[in-house]
């Protein structure tokens, strides 16, 4: 996605459209929250600016809501330092476009994994996540 030539209401519908459409792995949630879940989790647009993801908790009595910005900010800058790595977001210029990138590096400011694409920043960094969890291990 161009979002150097779209208005700022533009870019804020866009962005509500895509937290709409993201999903979570159990597994990653899970990790992201330190709590086994159980069931679906679905994301949920509260205000045009505010997006949660509910969820089924382990004890199978309790539904939570976690604010997906919050969710999304904490696994960039907390959780993906146990598996040795951080994750790096910005934009890239190829051709004469834009374009989101999200980078997974290591401590030795190598890139481990890439990806270029128009998924938006929090469906991004959560797809980087689900390829941390899959690919790496926790370290000691």
């Amino acid at each position: 996605m161009n979002y150097s030539k779209m208005g700022l209401q533009q870019i804020q519908k866009r962005i509500v459209e895509e937290n709409e459409t993201i999903k979570i792995s159990k597994e990653l949630l899970a990790s992201l929250l330190g709590d086994e879940v159980t069931g679906e989790n679905k994301c949920y647009k509260i205000t045009d600016f505010e997006t949660v993801i509910n969820y089924d908790k382990s004890c199978g009595c309790c539904n939570e809501n976690i604010n997906l910005s919050e969710l999304v900010l904490f696994a960039k800058d907390v959780w993906s330092y146990q598996f040795r790595c951080y994750i790096v977001s910005g934009l890239k210029l190829q051709d004469t476009n834009q374009h989101r990138i999200i980078e997974v590096k290591n401590f030795k400011y190598e890139t481990i994994y890439e990806d270029i694409s128009t998924l938006g920043e929090p469906k991004g960094i959560l797809n980087a996540c689900e390829w941390i969890i899959k690919n790496l291990k926790v370290e000691e």
